[in-house]
């Protein structure tokens, strides 16, 4: 399966809505002290889209919900194909991210864990 294929899978950015939320909320559990859970909007997974350079691989007419589930798709199927652990996503989400994490600093979360599944799904 090639880069556009995976960025238009919608049983993969189904899979990876689930995903990305329960990766959120270890990294949120972990940075609180306690358990909680979280959900990334779509708006974030959007702009990280455009700032790793994933948009490029998307056809023309692609809005926030579109490009939100290509970065879905995309974290489920390197998670599937063991191309990324749970606590890779984890560790890299919680390098930007702290108790009072701004939209800022969490599309530069999400942008870096794109960046790193994207190298590594284009080596593989």
């Amino acid at each position: 399966m090639d880069l556009k294929e995976i960025l238009h899978n919608g049983g993969l950015a189904d899979f990876g809505d689930c995903l990305i939320n329960f990766i959120y909320a270890l990294v949120l559990s972990r940075i609180s002290g306690k358990y909680c859970g979280g959900r990334v909007p779509n708006s974030i997974l959007s702009s990280a889209v455009i700032n790793s350079g994933l948009r490029a691989f998307m056809g023309r007419r692609v809005d926030v919900h579109d490009r939100g589930d290509a970065a879905e798709a995309l974290i489920a199927y390197a998670w599937s194909h063991g191309l990324l652990t749970i606590e890779d996503a984890v560790e890299t989400l919680a390098l930007h991210l702290n108790s009072k994490s701004s939209r800022a600093s969490q599309v530069d979360a999400f942008t870096s864990l794109l960046k790193l599944i994207m190298g590594r799904v284009l080596k593989d």
